[in-house]
């Protein structure tokens, strides 16, 4: 299957970063299996699934609700012949909104 996987961030904020994806088609929908988002602190390993069970294959976003200060997020597409898709990693780093304390 040939797959552009792109992934972006659509929203960060304190609380929660929402990842969305896309470069799949409507027929190449039929053959995943899974999709699931891998958050790490570093760019180059230690990924984990954050998604826990397997996203549906029409959906097109997860929403982090715990996220890091730092993190690194990767979309992974499986599909039904076992063959793994990867997008680039996307980094995250939501608003420093707080001003910091006046001075005395």
């Amino acid at each position: 299957m040939d797959i552009s996987l792109t992934a972006a961030i659509g929203l960060e904020q304190a609380d929660q970063t929402i990842i969305i994806w896309g470069g799949i088609s409507n027929d190449q929908e039929a053959h995943i299996d899974k999709i699931e988002v891998h958050r790490s602190q570093y760019i180059d390993g230690g990924f984990e699934n954050i998604s826990g069970t397997s996203i549906g294959a029409t959906q097109k976003q997860f929403i982090d609700n715990e996220p890091l200060y730092n993190a690194y997020y990767v979309v992974t597409i499986i599909d039904k012949n076992g063959h793994y898709y990867k997008s680039r990693a996307i980094f995250a780093q939501p608003t420093d909104d707080i001003p910091p304390a006046i001075p005395y």
